[in-house]
């Protein structure tokens, strides 16, 4: 399926649609976050702390006086950062080990998968923390810990796609005619397994927000003062009762963007999916 038809496709699908457009406004505001933002995301004014949302602050103020509405516009920054890189640099791992696992087997495909076992064996969001904690806090050592613990899953699922596909007509057929096993791989085999891991990486992305924020929360993420939808979370839990609109926004945009990349990964696997794509016709 190209591009065009892709996009027609969203477009007709009521769950990839409302995923694109949320997912793209992110994008615009993790993009434009030092225009949309009124204030500067760590400018303090303490008459002004703990203020509800106002004209002039549209999400309020918190106990630092600083503007909410600007620090969400800035956190959308490091979520998006976080979540792309995560999924781009796990993906791009995922299928160089899983596409040569599939198309060679033997002792390498043997020692990855138990690789990948010990690794699933672990709650990913538990190893992710410790490593953190081992490295220390930071954007780069937050990105390499997810990546760590993310890999595993393209891995399996390239693997498993490309042991199906190896084996038919076409591949044999470029193998007759001496291509080199890097054309078969990069030409043949990839494209036509390329689809789930589309759907993966969108799921991925929520997968990768969703631990951001998690390990912000507790401390793991960025420092400080940048501002994280985790992190701001975190701070806002003492103001619970008092000051609610603290932890409202952020967790509302926390939310929001894992629906999206979630309900874009499911609208996608029914766009890419005949099989699904036909029950869902038939439902409607």
């Amino acid at each position: 399926m190209n591009a065009p038809t892709l996009l027609q496709e969203i477009g007709t699908n009521r769950l990839a649609l409302f995923g694109a457009l949320v997912g793209g406004l992110l994008i615009c505001t993790a993009v434009l976050a030092p225009v949309v933002a009124p204030f500067a995301f760590e400018s303090q004014n303490l008459p002004l702390r703990l203020q509800p949302p106002s004209a002039a602050h549209w999400f309020g103020t918190d106990e630092l006086g600083r503007d909410i509405f600007s620090r969400v516009a800035h956190g959308t920054r490091i979520s998006m950062l976080v979540g792309f890189s995560v999924v781009l640099v796990s993906s791009l791992l995922g299928l160089l080990a899983g596409s040569l696992a599939g198309y060679y087997g033997g002792w390498f495909d043997e020692v990855l998968m138990r690789v990948v076992d010990v690794l699933l064996a672990f709650p990913g969001i538990l190893l992710a923390i410790a490593l953190v904690a081992f490295w220390g806090p930071g954007l780069e050592k937050l990105i390499l810990a997810l990546v760590a613990v993310g890999w595993v899953g393209y891995a399996r699922l390239v693997r498993g796609q490309i042991l199906k596909v190896r084996e038919l007509d076409f591949v044999k057929a470029a193998r007759s005619l001496g291509a080199s096993d890097a054309h078969i791989i990069l030409r043949h085999l990839v494209p036509n397994i390329i689809q789930p891991v589309l759907v993966q990486a969108s799921i991925g992305m929520a997968g990768a927000i969703l631990a951001e924020a998690s390990l912000s929360f507790l401390g793991l993420g960025v420092p400080p003062p940048l501002p994280s939808w985790g992190a701001m979370l975190n701070d806002g839990r003492s103001h619970l009762f008092d000051a609610p609109h603290l932890i409202l926004f952020p967790g509302a945009a926390t939310m929001l963007a894992v629906l999206a990349f979630n309900f874009l990964g499911d609208g996608l696997r029914e766009i890419l999916n005949p099989r699904l794509r036909g029950r869902s016709a038939l439902c409607g």
